[in-house]
């Protein structure tokens, strides 16, 4: 069985798409070992797609094309679309018979997937922005919304397979073994888990250090991580090193151990959500990109995260402030850290692949 990954990366974009579409490959290589996968991404700047081969799965680039990457979140254009079909074809055609085609791309839709089905048994897309139509077999939106259900109901085939929820969350299988082990909340805050993605485009990640200066006295050991890819991460070391009880890492692989180990969260929307919940660990969250906040806004109202608004909307003594009064409320830290666990198990990597498999 030959399965395809079409999946982008970047500075602007992150690498949230890239490694949620990693943790499924690695997955569905570990049941099946007939599988053959294989990834096609934009050789986009600040990419991070290294880590497709240091994981052992084969690399096919298509070449960047300036007017298509400006924008590379919304939906692609005509001219964009088929640029990219051209390029993704010749790709596909040189691997052979596919079976399965998985892309998780927002610039992408029915009109690119109509073009793909002659070279693909089945489709696959991951989403979560729920704005365009698709045309594929199975969908997959690990999101949380209080529509969830009716979310895609006119934008995918009567037929299509959906898969929507945190119950389908793509996480790596350290985080099911870790939780079994997990510390029961009791919601004493007196370690930290700072991480606003790979890239922290926006550097929020410089101010949550801001907010920890005026918090010293506390006595709370702050984990502080960054992504390889970001463009402040020596700026962000220097302010660690300068205060105390602050410990910098930078693309670590052991992040569920640090998030495992900590009291209270202070990150970005986005995937990072269910790896907190699914370790019970609440958290104060800030939308660091226009497709975090929906999520955001609904996690806050379903009790799992506290959320404080658009990264330009937030400032330190706001981080302050919302941390202060948790810390003054213990039973709602260890209330937010229940009901995550309740949403996600960390079994979600396993419910898709067991969805592919049995859709195939």
């Amino acid at each position: 069985m030959k399965i395809v990954f079409r999946v982008d990366s970047s500075l602007h974009i992150g690498s949230g798409h890239l490694y949620r579409t990693l943790t499924l490959a690695k997955q569905l290589a570990a049941q099946n070992s007939e599988v053959l996968i294989y990834f096609i991404c934009r050789d986009l700047y600040g990419n991070s797609a290294f880590l497709i081969q240091q994981n052992g799965f084969p690399l096919l680039t298509i070449p960047v094309q300036e007017e298509v990457c400006s924008q590379i979140e919304r939906v692609w254009t005509d001219e964009e679309i088929l640029y990219d079909v051209e390029q993704t074809r010749e790709l596909l055609l040189s691997i052979g018979e596919i079976d399965l085609l998985i892309i998780d791309h927002y610039g992408l839709d029915k009109r690119w997937e109509n073009e793909m089905k002659t070279l693909s048994r089945k489709i696959m897309v991951i989403d979560d922005l729920a704005n365009r139509e698709h045309a594929c077999d199975i969908l997959l939106d690990q999101n949380y919304y209080t529509d969830q259900q009716e979310r895609y109901n006119k934008l995918v085939p009567p037929t299509c397979l959906k898969m929507q929820g945190p119950a389908y969350s793509l996480l790596r299988s350290e985080f099911a073994s870790i939780r079994r082990n997990l510390k029961k909340q009791y919601g004493t805050v007196k370690r930290m888990f700072v991480f606003f993605g790979g890239s922290d485009e926006t550097n929020e990640t410089a101010k949550a250090l801001h907010a920890i200066r005026l918090m010293d006295e506390l006595n709370i050991q702050f984990d502080v991580v960054v992504g390889f890819h970001n463009p402040y991460k020596a700026e962000i070391e220097e302010m660690c090193r300068q205060l105390q009880n602050t410990r910098f890492y930078c693309q670590i692989d052991y992040i569920a151990e640090l998030m495992a180990c900590a009291d209270l969260g202070l990150g970005a929307g986005g995937a990072t959500t269910w790896e907190r919940s699914a370790l019970g660990l609440p958290s104060v969250v800030i939308s660091t990109a226009e497709n975090q906040e929906r999520l955001s806004i609904d996690c806050d109202a379903l009790g799992i995260s506290k959320y404080l608004g658009r990264s330009h909307e937030v400032d330190a003594e706001q981080i302050l402030h919302t941390i202060q009064e948790l810390i003054n409320n213990p039973e709602r830290i260890q209330s937010m850290s229940e009901k995550g666990m309740e949403l996600v198990d960390g079994s979600g990597t396993s419910r898709v692949v067991k969805g592919i498999f049995a859709s195939m």
